[in-house]
């Protein structure tokens, strides 16, 4: 197991990135089995790579005792298989992304073994980033629960400081005033987890931390230590209250709610809250979070609260989330997990009427799970940033020979590593394993790699040939060295080439100024073409002064093209082209339009040259005229018969052209026959 640290160079570099960003390597030095590090001053992403012949997952143990920090930690895991038969070939990276400006980070990061837990490495760091203050709790008042007075000759308080340097001083407040506590035997401190008070007298009460850099008002951490004589439950005359819930938190799939209930009878109803959390690890510390009320990333969702019960409805909306139910002696949570399926409908469907989804399959364990439902393999469609699952789902697909199509695989964090991996499957028996478009390009592990992406989904192009049955999606399972795979089949039909048959006149003639005017085109092949008009060479859409639509027979043989030009202008004239095409080739049929009256482009030039000549020869007459003022009959003459001979020249110009006509009503009559 090796561990790395890279300082990242800019502060924008996206966590969806593809490529591996450029990095300073820092080198750890480890004491046993923990590096200590001090990120440089004015920090903003850091990141931290575990490599492994195991799989290998980080664990944050300040996600415990600060909630704040899985804010600014980003998480993936990565199997890493040239080979996904060969398990020898296997490498196993875990990758933890540290991105804040204040000093949340600080902390202990532990690499371990998803399967045995003492095979570990950590990196304590202590980061300051722009901070001014020292402590990472700054400005806070921290309780100790019950489980921090467990041993009460044994107390810890947690002034957890973002550098080791600090100078930290420690208070304890009483009515008379406030009394310094020196540091001896009894009272101990170390920097990564505060003041330690072995075998103190009196110890409840009130402390705060000071550190002599910084100002007292603004940056010192409040300690509350209850009397640990007084009963937890009491009322405020003193007696003690004996508390009788019988609590209890259950999924109604019937009524697609999660319930709650405190078992208290009457009004006393619980509270509920549903955290979102992406992946086992995250979950596991969400539960034991004390300040649950305060956490950033729940979700209180619309409640009912009827007797002692409290439900609410869930949604597919995320991958997975601990639900959690609190009363006045109580705490408990529950799990949820959604099939990758029920997601993909949830956000299919979203635009409709939400609160008509159903909810199908939600499990609440991880022995429950069925591993094939965790995953998805479907068609895929380009939304011009990024690939995304159809609305209907197939696990076969009707193609052609040569046609190129998309299919996308989409994991769930919740139960898988990144790394997925495609096979091709032949009629002959052969496997080819393929690597998805999405990791095409992505460096293997090395002593420089960083993987941004957490690799959970991926997509595949594909040209189909007349050998190829089936596409296999593999996924890898985040913590063992198993993959699961969902098959999607194929059956793949002989392409015909496109044939064109155009229904319009070869040449025809337009009046300036007519409206409603059509091109016409039927084509035929398999799969069935799509078209594209041209005019001169340049592709046409759909605008203000053209229309194009397709329309599929009734047979499904044949497909139609209409283009519609809504008015005639000079410009409409032109060579017009329809080509069909599909993946067995392309087709095409030419019809040249011209405009009644408009001579063609090479005599407009003609014209327009001789215009400029006679205009210019005109004006030297003229000049000619004023210069010597003689002749003046003569060149008038002269001047008149030139402008005679324009006239006559531009009469002699004309076209008789037949110009058909088509009825719209009539367009799709040769189709449908």
């Amino acid at each position: 197991m090796t561990i790395r640290m890279f300082q990242m160079d800019t502060e924008n570099q996206q966590l969806e990135s593809q490529n591996p960003p450029t990095t300073i390597q820092q080198n750890l030095s480890f004491f046993g089995n923990e590096a200590i590090v001090e990120a440089p001053t004015g920090t903003l992403k850091m990141a931290l790579v575990c490599n492994a012949s195991f799989p290998v997952a980080w664990y944050v143990e300040s996600f415990e005792n600060n909630p704040r920090t899985i804010h600014s930690v980003f998480r993936n895991t990565r199997r890493l298989a040239p080979d996904p038969l060969d398990h020898s070939s296997f490498k196993y990276v875990a990758t933890t992304i540290l991105n804040r400006l204040e000093n949340v980070p600080t902390g202990r990061y532990i690499c371990r073994s998803t399967r045995n837990r003492s095979l570990s490495n950590s990196v304590y760091l202590y980061w300051k980033g722009n901070a001014d203050n020292v402590f990472v709790d700054f400005k806070t008042n921290i309780t100790l629960t019950k489980k921090d007075l467990s041993d009460p000759h044994n107390i810890t308080l947690p002034c957890v400081v973002s550098t080791p340097n600090a100078t930290v001083v420690l208070y304890k407040f009483n009515r008379q005033g406030r009394i310094r506590l020196v540091r001896n035997d009894s009272i101990m401190y170390d920097p990564k987890v505060g003041f330690t008070l072995l075998n103190f007298q009196n110890i409840s009460g009130y402390y705060r931390c000071f550190t002599t850099q910084t100002n007292w008002d603004n940056d010192y951490v409040g300690i509350i230590v209850p009397s640990l004589s007084v009963p937890k439950n009491t009322s405020t005359n003193g007696t003690q209250v004996t508390l009788k819930s019988n609590p209890s938190i259950r999924i109604d799939a019937k009524r697609q709610m999660a319930v709650c209930c405190s078992g208290l009878g009457g009004t006393k109803s619980p509270k509920m809250f549903n955290i979102l959390c992406n992946e086992p690890i995250t979950c596991d510390y969400v539960k034991k979070i004390s300040n649950i009320e305060h956490w950033f990333h729940r979700i209180q969702s619309r409640q009912t609260r009827k007797n002692d019960c409290t439900t609410f409805k869930l949604t597919p909306h995320y991958h997975s989330g601990v639900i959690q139910c609190t009363g006045p002696d109580f705490n408990i949570q529950m799990n949820y997990i959604f099939p990758m399926s029920e997601i993909i409908r949830y956000y299919s469907m979203k635009s409709r009427s939400s609160s008509n989804i159903r909810i199908n399959t939600v499990w609440t364990t991880w022995e429950e799970i069925i591993p094939e439902e965790m995953m998805i393999i479907t068609e895929a469609q380009h939304t011009g940033v990024r690939f995304r699952p159809k609305i209907r789902r197939n696990e076969s697909q009707i193609v052609y020979d040569g046609e190129q199509f998309d299919l996308l695989c989409v994991c769930s964090p919740y139960y898988f590593a990144g790394g997925i991996k495609w096979a091709l499957k032949f009629k002959n028996g052969t496997v080819i394993f393929r690597a998805g478009e999405r990791e095409i390009g992505i460096p293997p592990a090395s002593s420089n790699t960083v993987y941004m992406d957490d690799g959970h989904h991926d997509y595949l192009s594909i040209t189909a040939n007349k050998d190829l049955t089936a596409v296999v999606c593999l996924a890898p399972i985040w913590n063992s060295s198993l993959w699961v795979h969902n098959v999607y089949n194929l059956y793949i039909n002989e392409s015909i080439n496109a044939q064109v048959v155009l229904l319009s006149e070869e040449k025809i003639a337009w009046n300036l100024n007519d409206t409603a005017k059509y091109l016409q085109c039927n084509a035929t092949g398999s799969p069935l073409p799509t078209f594209t008009w041209y005019r001169d060479e340049q592709s046409l859409e759909n605008g203000p002064n053209i229309e194009i639509t397709e329309v599929v027979g009734i047979n499904g043989t044949v497909v139609q093209t209409v283009l519609k030009i809504q008015r005639v202008s000079h410009r409409t004239g032109g060579v017009y082209k329809c080509e069909a095409n599909n993946s067995a080739g392309s087709a095409f049929k030419i019809v040249t339009v011209q405009i009644a009256g408009q001579t063609s482009w090479h005599h407009a030039v003609a014209i327009t040259v001789g215009v400029i000549s006679a205009v210019g020869l005109l004006a030297a007459i003229g000049f000619f005229i004023w210069k010597i003022k003689t002749g003046q009959d003569g060149i008038r003459n002269l001047s008149n018969g030139i402008i005679q001979e324009f006239e006559n020249d531009d009469d002699t110009a004309s076209v008789n052209i037949h110009n058909k006509t088509y009825d719209p009503s009539t367009l799709n009559a040769d189709l449908l026959d």
